[in-house]
């Protein structure tokens, strides 16, 4: 079997949740990875396992989106 398995959240807002998570220096494996259901970022707990927070209809910000 093909495949990893790991524990993941839906939140309201990734930004939010990635200020929160850098606020208290957890490290980010992946920012915002755009998947089927939404936009995703992945970060190590403090035993190192992976642990992913999704957001669904999530754009992240862009400076070309300010232009």
């Amino acid at each position: 079997m093909g495949g990893s398995t790991f524990i993941g959240f839906w939140v309201n807002s990734l930004e939010v949740a990635l200020a929160a998570l850098e606020q208290i220096g957890a490290r980010v494996l992946c920012e915002h990875q755009h998947r089927r259901c939404g936009y995703r970022i992945v970060f190590a707990d403090p035993d190192g396992r992976a642990v992913e927070i999704n957001q669904r209809d999530h754009r992240p910000a862009s400076p070309e989106a300010s232009l």
